[in-house]
Formats: C-alpha cells, sequence, structure tokens
C-alpha cells in the first residue's frame, strides 16, 4: 500500500516560501494520516492472520484475527495454556517477517509518532535527548505548555528580562559538529548560526572558520510552546520543539560563590539530578551537601529562588536573565520555607484545583513534590513546607492532579489520593512483602 509523499516542508530560513510551503504541507498532512492509518491496519491484519494461521491452517481470516486477539489477551493475563504458547512459539518465524512489516509501517509514521511525544507532557526523552543534545543526560523532560492552566502566558512576557535579553544567534541552526570548523561549515559558512559543539558539549556561534563566541541562547524570544528541558550533573538545556532540528532556547549553567551576600542560582559544586516544570516554572533538583536544595525559575514572575534545609534562598530582585551570573542577592523569607534535607533526589510538580491565582503571574500557583534523603517535602500552594511523617530518602515522587506516588530507597511505595494530606500515613504503602499478596500467585508454565 503506497504513501504518498510529504512535499517540502517550510523552514525559517527561506521566508520567501514559508506560507505557501507551510500552506501545502499542512493541506496534504490529511491524505498522509489516512494512508499511514490505512497502511498500519492493514500490516496489523496480516500479522493477526498469519499467527492464526499457522496454528490452524483451516481458519478464515475473521476468524484469525478473533483468534489472534483472544490469545493476546490470555497471554497478558498469565493464563495462557500450554497449546498457545507452543503455536506462539510454531510462529516464532511468522511473527519475525510481521514485525519487519510492522516497523516499515512505524517508520512511515514517525511524523504522527514524534507529534504524539510533543503533547505528552512530563515523559522522558531518552531518545530524543539522544538526538539532539551532547552530553551525559542525567533527567530529561518534555514541557508543553499548552497543558498550563492557561498557555497564553507565553504571549504576556514581552516585558521580562529573559525576552529581552540578548539572544544568541538569529540565522542557521547546525545542530552538531565537532570543532569550529564544521560548525562554520553547518551553518552554511555565514554569521549569525549557531550549534553545539560534540567535543566540550557547548554551543556556539561561529564569526569563521576558525573563531567562535559561546552562547547562553536562542534565536527565539517567546518561550516555546512544547520544549525539551535536559539537565547534566552541572548544566540544564532548554530545547526549542516546534522549530526544525529543535535549537537550544536557553541555558542554564553552575556557577561557584556563595559569599553570605550574594549566591549562585545553581550551586557549581553540587550535582543535579532532576527537573519537572509547569505552568511557567522550571524547578531544578540538587545533591550533594548545603548548600544545595531546589532551583526554582519561574519565568512568568521573571524570578529565581533557591530553597534548601536551612531556609529559602530567594533573589532580591533577581530575574531570569540573571542566572548564571553570581548577583543573586540572597535573603530568608518569612515565613521560613525549609526543606526536610538538601540533597533533593527527584521533584514533581502538580497545579490543585483549589490552587489560589498568584497576582504576579495570573495563574494558579503549583504544589511541588521534593524527595530528599531525609523524606518528602511539600512545598504547598499557600507558601508553606509540609514534612512527610517518615524521614526515609525519597527516590521518585510521580503526581498526576491531586494525586502523588513515592518510592523510598528501602523500596517501599506510598501513595496519596489527596496532596494535602501529606503530614499523615499515606492511603496505601506497598512493600516487598505486601506487592506480592496484592499481584497474587504467579505460575510460570514449563
Amino acid at each position: 500500500m503506497a504513501i504518498t509523499a510529504l512535499p517540502t516542508p517550510p523552514t525559517r530560513s527561506d521566508p520567501s516560501t514559508f506560507a505557501s510551503r507551510g500552506d501545502t504541507f499542512l493541506a496534504a498532512l490529511p491524505t498522509f494520516a489516512t494512508e499511514a492509518n490505512a497502511l498500519q491496519t492493514d500490516v496489523n491484519a496480516k500479522e493477526a492472520s498469519a499467527v492464526a494461521s499457522a496454528a490452524t491452517a483451516t481458519t478464515k481470516a475473521g476468524e484469525a484475527s478473533t483468534s489472534a486477539a483472544a490469545a493476546l489477551d490470555s497471554q497478558n493475563a498469565a493464563s495462557a495454556r500450554a497449546s498457545a504458547a507452543s503455536a506462539s512459539q510454531t510462529n516464532s518465524g511468522t511473527n519475525a517477517t510481521n514485525a519487519g512489516n510492522s516497523a516499515t509501517a512505524a517508520n512511515l509514521s514517525a511524523v504522527a509518532a514524534a507529534a504524539s511525544a510533543l503533547v505528552a507532557g512530563g515523559e522522558t526523552l531518552a531518545s530524543i535527548s539522544k538526538d539532539i543534545h551532547k552530553g551525559v543526560v542525567v533527567k530529561s523532560i518534555i514541557y508543553d505548555t499548552s497543558k498550563d492552566s492557561d498557555p497564553a502566558w507565553r504571549k504576556r512576557c514581552t516585558d521580562k528580562s529573559w525576552y529581552t535579553e540578548a539572544l544568541g544567534f538569529t540565522g542557521v541552526w547546525g545542530g552538531q559538529a565537532a570543532n569550529v570548523a564544521a560548525g562554520w561549515a553547518a551553518c552554511g559558512s555565514v554569521t549569525g548560526g549557531a550549534y553545539q559543539n560534540t567535543t566540550d558539549g557547548k554551543f556556539y556561534t561561529p564569526t569563521s572558520v576558525s573563531t567562535q563566541t559561546e552562547i547562553f541562547r536562542g534565536n527565539a524570544r517567546e518561550f516555546p510552546e512544547q520544549v525539551a528541558i535536559v539537565a547534566e550533573a552541572a548544566r540544564v538545556v532548554i530545547y526549542d520543539l516546534t522549530q526544525t532540528g529543535c535549537p537550544m532556547w536557553m541555558v542554564f549553567v553552575a556557577t561557584s560563590i556563595n559569599d553570605g551576600t550574594f549566591g549562585d542560582f545553581i550551586r557549581g559544586s553540587r550535582t543535579l539530578g532532576s527537573v519537572a516544570a509547569g505552568n511557567g516554572y522550571v524547578c531544578i533538583g540538587q545533591s550533594g551537601g548545603s548548600p544545595a536544595g531546589l532551583s526554582i525559575c519561574n519565568f512568568v514572575a521573571d524570578s529565581l529562588s533557591r530553597a534548601g534545609a536551612t531556609d529559602v534562598v530567594r533573589g532580591v530582585g533577581d530575574i531570569v536573565a540573571m542566572r548564571n551570573s553570581n548577583l543573586q542577592k540572597s535573603c530568608s523569607k518569612s515565613p521560613a520555607l525549609t526543606l526536610v534535607s538538601s540533597t533533593v533526589n527527584d521533584v514533581a510538580l502538580t497545579v490543585l484545583d483549589t490552587a489560589p491565582i498568584d497576582p504576579a503571574t495570573g495563574l494558579p500557583v503549583p504544589t511541588i513534590f521534593v524527595g530528599t534523603a531525609g523524606g518528602l517535602s511539600t512545598i504547598t500552594n499557600l507558601g508553606t513546607v509540609t514534612n512527610s511523617t517518615s524521614t526515609v530518602s525519597v527516590t521518585k515522587c510521580v503526581a498526576n492532579g491531586s494525586k502523588l506516588t513515592t518510592v523510598r530507597s528501602d523500596g517501599v511505595v506510598s501513595t496519596w489520593a489527596d496532596t494535602t494530606t501529606i503530614a499523615v500515613a499515606p492511603d496505601t504503602t506497598y512493600t516487598a512483602s505486601s506487592t506480592p499478596a496484592v499481584l497474587g500467585t504467579v505460575t510460570v508454565a514449563a
């Protein structure tokens, strides 16, 4: 079954044809989707037919599809009969061939798959980050602002420091290159472009075949609708997923000055390990001693702050454009917001239905869950901190609406249906001894 090739997509580097190419490209997408879906349906039908036919050669095509679906359901429920298992083994060669057909269909559906990934807020980016980022990734997420309480906040930030700061480049995004000469060529051998150097991982705008300038800002002022946020041990990079090639949009780097009067947003001598985002917030968890804790960037309020075991260190007049400088004026917030530990293992963020509106942003205030070496700390939407009764290290936090699930270092999994009750015992706790009882006894056929 043939797939009609998509026309040439529009590109910002050719503004004269952008509108016409964009119209043509968008007009072709419905046909592409219909043909791709039809091909996938056709491949699935042939696969089901082949599996069932190997078990029963006289089964009709319609009966084969029903039998294959029933076998699959039974296998997933771990109650497949020995005869079905044997049939599956017999059909392994046929399934391998069908898998190749499915892979072909998957390649043809790459555009749809990529679009689905963009809207899956909070998903990890292991495969995507390998393609767009060079460096040792400790955590990566997709932040889709269309899922925020008011996605239009991106349009109301033209007066913010990060919007008005100088852009790092205005020309071609060259992707990744091993050195300045290769980067210069990737940018079309003209000034104004940018690339990531795969040797040191930094971002540069080349000015010639042998000269370049390091940059920490991309080519777009507005916060992109979808971004990939990639954390390394001492750096966070935000990539613009709405542009061709997914160029770098902003870089946060660790600094190393904290003399009691001026501090740093990301502590240079500590290690980053987690990141979460939502409603214009980007929260970055650090470990390795105090001061460390949680760094909080609020793009809508244009503010930077940091929470730790001693207090929240909040910048006085600090703005996002100062993220990589050592100019943060330190102060204690009143009332004190103290985490149970400055060693942050994980962070999660959610917006509750009852959240108050922040007058500085016009958005509901998120609730931030911080898994630390001393237990769970919750920065509530009322500006207070609630700590869990357990002081065992929390290694994972997963927030979903008003619900929260945590994993401790001892393997205990805890869930709360109402995140306003974190200070009390969780609703449900799963341990190494209780989990098998919940799952029941599983018998593996010989």
